[in-house]
């Protein structure tokens, strides 16, 4: 008990000392495709996924949360992303008593793009593009504590110069007292660059990310995420999304991103800047997620996810 006190602890100490840290840093980090959040349930509940255990996507925000999954798993997912940008993931997880083990790819593809030189002469097209391919372990260590690890390869491309890194996320879930709570908390993206994009080997910024979060359930059928985070190079983030079981194949759901007023520009749409809705429908073996999230005058980001279990 003390040693989960002490892990609990620590971790929002060092959660408190970056949320209080004033923001410098905005738009100077690299690898930012880190931040592209794959899962269509994720997204319909506004990103608040920290403390989502036993969920198979789960383990991209915290990956303690993979221990709670007790079935296989083949999970794809696709996004439409800003500016043409494309992208996906595929999920293989495998449950045991006390740990679990996943393996996951994600990529992101711009298309093609008009590329100029410096007199503004078109010289063809260039593409840019980021892969990711990673292996997640989760462990109870305890009957309230669960301790997971995502240890990933990345490569982010543009034209004809690449980056590549490792990374990993660390990860815990804890169980309170109060079965209808679980708390979640998260460091994501501690890197290292192997290769750089340039001879003068340029260390790129990782967005490295603390994130906290809470899930109460209200009822079988009902429950409510909340979360907070900060990642590097941004301000920090809160978030809330709420599922409700309306149908034992259909599930509703929506979330708000409480920092999105830095989407609304004054437009008719801003009102919509931060919030998010999407539904899951379930059938036999296969989940289907579905969401869509509105950024103001950026627009609308689409996402699907399809699960199968074994």
């Amino acid at each position: 008990m003390k040693l989960i006190k002490s892990l609990i602890t620590s971790s929002i100490l060092l959660l408190i000392v970056s949320l209080g840290a004033i923001d410098d840093n905005a738009g100077t980090n690299g690898f930012n495709f880190l931040k592209i959040n794959y899962s269509a349930k994720a997204a319909a509940l506004g990103g608040a996924y920290t403390a989502m255990s036993g969920e198979v996507d789960a383990f991209h925000y915290n990956p303690a949360a993979l221990k709670e999954v007790n079935k296989r798993y083949i999970s794809t997912s696709y996004i439409s992303y800003f500016d043409g940008y494309n992208g996906g993931s595929v999920i293989y997880n495998r449950p045991g008593e006390n740990q679990s083990f996943a393996l996951y790819g994600e990529y992101i593809n711009s298309g093609e793009i008009d590329k100029y030189n410096s007199d503004g002469i078109n010289e063809g097209t260039f593409s840019a593009s980021d892969i990711l391919v990673g292996a997640t372990f989760s462990r109870v260590i305890h009957s309230m504590l669960t301790i997971g690890v995502n240890a990933k390869y990345l490569m982010e491309t543009i034209d004809d110069n690449s980056a590549t890194a490792v990374a990993i996320d660390l990860g815990i879930v804890h169980q309170p007292v109060n079965e209808r709570m679980k708390i979640g908390l998260a460091i994501r993206n501690l890197g290292y660059q192997i290769i750089h994009f340039s001879d003068s080997e340029h260390d790129e910024k990782f967005p490295i990310t603390y994130a906290a979060g809470l899930r109460y359930k209200f009822s079988d059928k009902v429950y409510a995420n909340l979360e907070v985070d900060k990642a590097y190079g941004q301000d920090v983030g809160s978030a809330i999304g709420v599922d409700a079981s309306v149908h034992p194949m259909f599930a509703v759901r929506g979330g708000y991103k409480l920092d999105a007023t830095d989407w609304r520009t004054g437009s008719k749409t801003d009102f919509l800047a931060g919030t998010s809705f999407g539904f899951g429908f379930f059938w036999q073996k296969f989940v289907l997620d579905y969401a869509i999230s509105g950024y103001g005058d950026l627009g609308y980001i689409n996402q699907v996810s399809l699960k199968y279990s074994f």
